[in-house]
């Protein structure tokens, strides 16, 4: 998991800002905050509604996903508007979702539902898994995030299979935390399933195999400085897959 730093000043979220205005100054949100249409089945109409609207909601998901480095605001999967599959049908890019980080879904939280500062780009299955459970863990925190632990693993078990160390992938990381809250939440959001696993053990992977090369070319050990730029910096706005990986393999290392 990665730590975002939110930006409502973004120009990308002038549709959407302009959506929220037009319908708090004399549509369906104003009557709602009067308390004319209170309910959940109410705002959530009207949640719709921005759904529907597509060049403020794709305002809306655009600067998220720009936020974020469009990257998962839980798992750290690579996101944008349509899927990407690779010759071999694995999925290297998944479709963006809106995730509320207090869940609209719970009564409290219902004046937030428009509320930028709340809302975060997030894969399908990590929103799916999240559901209406309240997450300790928040993307938004820096000293929320840095609770989360990773660890090697040589193999993992998916169901009754076990996937062994390959070729393709010979590290495995498992997310962990002292936290024991958090710790509940990487279990809810489901973030050691295998393909994830594996994933981010790819990268760590080609994290070190780029240093050994580096090494054999010219017989010396690569800088942090080098690796960070490689692996840790966003090339055209994006962060490489699972970047929080890099992160912290090379504060470890370097």
């Amino acid at each position: 998991m990665k730590h975002i730093k939110k930006d409502s000043q973004n120009p990308t979220l002038k549709d959407f800002n302009d959506w929220i205005i037009r319908h708090t100054q004399n549509g369906d949100i104003k009557r709602w905050l009067e308390g004319v249409e209170f309910g959940t089945s109410n705002i959530q109409e009207i949640w719709k509604k921005l759904h529907k609207d597509s060049k403020s909601w794709n305002s809306l998901r655009t600067t998220l996903l720009e936020e974020q480095g469009f990257l998962c605001c839980y798992c750290g999967c690579s996101l944008n508007f349509e899927e990407v599959r690779n010759e071999k049908a694995e999925i290297l890019v998944r479709t963006v979702t809106v995730e509320h980080l207090k869940s609209k879904e719970k009564d409290d939280h219902q004046k937030l539902i428009f509320d930028y500062e709340n809302l975060l780009a997030c894969d399908k299955n990590c929103n799916q898994n999240r559901g209406n459970e309240e997450l300790t863990v928040n993307p938004l925190e820096y000293d929320s995030v840095i609770q989360i632990e990773l660890k090697k693993e040589t193999e993992i078990k998916a169901g009754k299979e076990t996937i062994k160390r390959t070729k393709t992938s010979k590290s495995l990381i498992l997310l962990d935390s002292q936290n024991i809250d958090i710790k509940k939440d990487i279990n809810t959001l489901d973030l050691n399933r295998a393909d994830l696993k594996i994933a981010r053990g790819r990268l760590l992977d080609e994290i070190e195999s780029y240093a050994v090369e580096y090494y054999e070319k010219y017989k010396e050990d690569i800088s942090r400085i080098e690796l960070e730029g490689k692996f840790c910096k966003r090339l055209n706005g994006k962060y490489k897959a699972f970047a929080f990986v890099s992160d912290w393999y090379i504060t470890k290392e370097y």
